[in-house]
C-alpha cells in the first residue's frame, strides 16, 4: 500500500475533507496517483462501484504504531476513523491520530464504537461463544 495513506491524507489536506466520493473525483485525473487503483470503464464497473473501490482504500491505509512494551513488536492501526457528520450521511474519515487527539470527535469515534458493539449484542448475544469472543478481544 506504498503511498497509499499520503495520498489519501493529500486529498483531505487539498479539501478539508475525505470521503469516498472525492476521492473517486480526484482520482479521475490520469496523472494522480490513485488513478489506477480504480476501474474506469464504465462497461465494468459505474460511478457507484468506484465509491466501494475508494471506501475500501480509506479502510486499507494503515498507520504501523511501534509500543515499546507490546511483546509482539509493531502493529498497525488503521490510518483513518470514520467520523459522524450531523449535515451527511456519509461520515467524513479524519487521520486517526488526529480525530482521537480531539475530544469531540473522540467522543463521536466512540459513540460510534459503542453503537456497534450494541449492533453486535443484539445480533450475537443469545449465543454463548458471543461472550468468550468479547474476553478474547479484551485480553
Amino acid at each position: 500500500m506504498s503511498g497509499l495513506r499520503e495520498a489519501l491524507l493529500a486529498i483531505r489536506d487539498e479539501h478539508g475533507e475525505l470521503h469516498p466520493e472525492l476521492v473517486v473525483d480526484v482520482a479521475k485525473a490520469e496523472d494522480h496517483p490513485l488513478h489506477s487503483r480504480f476501474e474506469w470503464n464504465d462497461e465494468l464497473a459505474g460511478a457507484k462501484y468506484r465509491r466501494i473501490q475508494a471506501h475500501r482504500l480509506i479502510r486499507v491505509a494503515q498507520l504501523p504504531l511501534t509500543y515499546a512494551d507490546h511483546p509482539t513488536g509493531p502493529s498497525h492501526i488503521r490510518a483513518f476513523v470514520a467520523v459522524p457528520r450531523a449535515d451527511n450521511p456519509q461520515p467524513d474519515y479524519q487521520p486517526t491520530e488526529e480525530a482521537m487527539a480531539h475530544e469531540f470527535t473522540r467522543k463521536l469515534v466512540l459513540q460510534e464504537m459503542e453503537r456497534a458493539i450494541a449492533a453486535l449484542q443484539r445480533k450475537y448475544g443469545h449465543l454463548s461463544e458471543f461472550a468468550d469472543a468479547l474476553s478474547a478481544i479484551a485480553s
